[in-house]
């Protein structure tokens, strides 16, 4: 982004309020605003979603030094005292002035002074964030104090949660393994015999195919037991009705 780019880009929000001002009664208006958006992104070359965030980033930054002022102006030093932003787009964005909500702080005029006060009002300020494009809520920045503390768990209930996930971990892993289909079964070579000897029987004729099955189920006998059944096709007689 130079200069000339970002100066462009904060001259074409200035000219559009809708853009930027959520009490303009166009402001929700996501269609007109998109349209807008893609015309600035075609002038400078990149996306509507880098443009809009680069604008958010440079009025994040703009609230940032007016904070600054208006601290040092509560701070009840002397006119030469205050404080003046350097940043080069601090007059370009003074049309923001407006919409900005400072943050209630300190003043030493009604409070002693401390060591670490002018340190905690310039510390809690954010910088430039990166936002979605696609925000249609989009708010001005408003600079509060710091969120409290979170408290952390003790001890026992952590290990207690551990101990519990570990346990949710064993049964979904369990769970898991059970549903698995047994490719074991598939890359037994005597299972892949039988389902193509299977598949042959099923192409004989119907008696071709009982008779077959009998001398297979014989010669099984005979293997596992050295036991021999005497039957042949010829004692066979096929009732006719």
């Amino acid at each position: 982004w130079t200069i000339e780019n970002q100066r462009l880009l904060i001259e074409f929000f200035q000219r559009h309020e809708n853009l930027h001002n959520v009490k303009h009664r166009d402001y929700k208006n996501r269609t007109m605003r998109d349209i807008m958006l893609q015309e600035i992104a075609d002038m400078l070359g990149c996306t509507p979603s880098e443009a809009h965030t680069k604008f958010r980033n440079l009025r994040t930054y703009f609230f940032k030094e007016i904070s600054k002022v208006e601290n040092s102006r509560a701070s009840g030093k002397g006119t030469g005292d205050l404080y003046k932003s350097r940043w080069e787009f601090f007059e370009d964005m003074l049309f923001l002035q407006g919409s900005h909500t400072p943050r209630r702080g300190f003043s030493t005029l009604d409070r002693p002074s401390t060591s670490g006060a002018s340190h905690h009002l310039q510390g809690n300020i954010p910088g430039p964030v990166s936002v979605d494009a696609s925000d249609e809520s989009e708010e001005d920045v408003v600079l509060t104090e710091p969120d409290p503390p979170v408290p952390q768990l003790k001890k026992g209930k952590k290990q207690k949660r551990q101990g519990t996930s570990a346990h949710e971990a064993v049964l979904e892993k369990a769970l898991s393994l059970l549903n698995q289909p047994d490719h074991n079964l598939f890359e037994d070579e005597d299972f892949l015999y039988s389902a193509s000897l299977t598949r042959e029987l099923k192409q004989l004729p119907i008696l071709d195919r009982d008779f077959l099955k009998i001398q297979l189920m014989q010669m099984v006998l005979q293997a596992k037991h050295n036991v021999v059944m005497h039957t042949s096709v010829a004692d066979v007689v096929e009732l006719t009705p």
